[in-house]
């Protein structure tokens, strides 16, 4: 065989190799396609670059569905509500947090903080006013620290509240970890000054393709909280967000409004936060005795919806926003003006 053939041999092992290779790769993307859908619990493509949080709500109407409906409304403001402005209300309301106070995996009127809205609005008549304005400032996978930036910048925005709430999450320390270490603000979102033109194909690779999903999940995610893991050395998630969480506190009442904390899932982290609340004078929306009643009624309810956006089903938002309510109420109770 003379050069010129052995360079064409290796010219069509090459192009043969390519070929078999893309053919395995879009066998196993059309697999992983049909009967392993990988689904992101947030709809990253609602999302726009941030400077100071790494990203943050794109006005407008989002609405994904997988195999659930993924859905929330931005207003002007960037925040999640309904409402294009909070004029005419009497007080305001900030509810702060991550995916459970957003409402991720429900519709947009699940979520506690519009449930919320609903309980503390309709007048004895059954009719709707305008008495509390409430904001919600939650975005998936915020921390404390993103929680905080965000209170400061609404209360400039928007102005003081009279109440702010915070729902503290079991991911907030490791969301909080990839925050400092800069992951969140490289985020593949609109406007980032990262990517440039590389957003839409990086984009449509990452979120859109399962292979791309699955190194995204696994090389990014996985790893980096894994160091996470590995720094929190036994203590509960609520003690190592104490010091922003100290700050929220701060930030809030130097600006008049009184704070209402609380927890999102029970065990350890609940009770050592709401045992903080009391002995620091701060107000608990002790939300589970109300929902271990209901299953203890009614044993075959579930609390957490039944698809891959997980996250709590309406009922459970409810009985959240019923326990802050209640802290609300009875503030008032006592007597507290602007």
């Amino acid at each position: 065989m003379n050069k010129a053939d052995k360079k064409y041999s290796c010219l069509s092992n090459f192009v043969k190799f390519i070929f078999v290779a893309l053919a395995a790769l879009i066998f196993i993307e059309l697999f992983l396609r049909l009967f392993m859908p990988l689904h992101f619990t947030a709809y990253t493509k609602a999302y726009q670059y941030d400077k100071e949080l790494g990203y943050r709500a794109a006005p407008g109407h989002w609405l994904k569905l997988t195999d659930y409906q993924q859905e929330f409304y931005v207003n002007k403001l960037g925040t999640i509500n309904f409402q294009d402005d909070f004029k005419g209300y009497e007080y305001l309301v900030f509810a702060l947090g991550d995916s459970f106070t957003q409402g991720t995996g429900l519709p947009s009127d699940a979520n506690y903080p519009f449930q919320l809205d609903l309980m503390l609005n309709f007048d004895s008549g059954g009719r709707y006013v305008k008495k509390f304005g409430v904001v919600n400032l939650g975005l998936a996978a915020f921390g404390a620290e993103q929680s905080l930036i965000t209170l400061k910048r609404y209360i400039e925005i928007i102005g003081k509240p009279l109440f702010v709430l915070y729902l503290g999450a079991e991911n907030d320390y490791s969301d909080d970890l990839l925050f400092r270490l800069g992951s969140r603000h490289k985020n593949i979102v609109k406007d980032s000054p990262y990517y440039g033109k590389l957003y839409y194909p990086l984009s449509f690779f990452v979120y859109d393709l399962e292979i791309g999903k699955r190194i995204n999940y696994f090389v990014r995610e996985r790893i980096i909280r894994a160091r996470a893991k590995k720094i929190e050395c036994g203590s509960s998630v609520a003690e190592l967000e104490i010091g922003p969480i100290r700050e929220i506190v701060k930030i809030a009442q130097q600006n008049g409004a009184y704070v209402i904390l609380s927890w999102s899932n029970a065990g350890d982290s609940y009770n050592w936060f709401k045992s903080w609340s009391g002995k620091n004078g701060v107000a608990f929306a002790d939300w589970i005795p109300a929902v271990d009643s209901v299953a203890g009624a009614m044993p075959c309810i579930p609390t957490l919806n039944q698809h891959s956006g997980g996250h709590y089903r309406t009922w459970v938002n409810n009985a959240i926003a019923g326990a802050f309510a209640r802290e609300i109420n009875r503030q008032f109770s006592r007597g507290i003006t602007k």
